[in-house]
């Protein structure tokens, strides 16, 4: 066996079957016998076994860039938490001022009234007791007639109030 050439000369027949051949009683597929008749054809190349179709990844090389990735995550997320909490302390801040801001239109909306109602009552002055009474006394005296002494009503109101 090996590369030393044998002495020994070997016949081969077919057999029943086209696909084997006997040879002293030994049994040969086709391919062997084409390949013993065919000495000077170059050794054919050895079979691979199949490749599987599932090749395992190496764990260790991905679970570093997988840690790495995880943990940027996590910063960032830690970086939005910390971003959102500034952001809902500005808006709380400026709730306050706005609150406070209104709060003191409110008073001073408030002050600006009851200055400009004390102001309107100091204007326009009421019309005297005794002026309401005569008109009073006019209308009660005359009903059905208006205006009887609308012609008197400008010296009255002149030194009324």
């Amino acid at each position: 066996m090996g590369d030393s050439s044998s002495k020994t000369r070997v016949s081969f027949e077919a057999d029943e079957n086209d696909n084997i051949t006997v040879v002293k009683r030994i049994r040969l597929s086709d391919n062997v016998i084409n390949r013993m008749r065919e000495p000077s054809s170059p050794a054919p190349k050895p079979r691979t076994p199949p490749q599987s179709q599932y090749t395992p990844q190496p764990s260790p090389p991905l679970a570093k860039p997988l840690k790495a990735a995880t943990e940027e995550e996590r910063l960032k997320a830690k970086s939005f938490a910390k971003k959102l909490e500034e952001k809902e302390r500005e808006l709380k801040r400026q709730d306050e001022f706005h609150m406070d801001q209104l709060a003191r239109l409110e008073e001073r909306s408030a002050q600006f009234y009851k200055v400009t109602t004390e102001e309107y009552q100091k204007a326009a002055h009421p019309i005297c007791a005794d002026l309401q009474a005569q008109i009073l006394q006019c209308y009660q005296q005359n009903p059905q007639q208006s205006f009887i002494d609308a012609p008197r009503w400008p010296t009255l109101l002149g030194r009324g109030g």
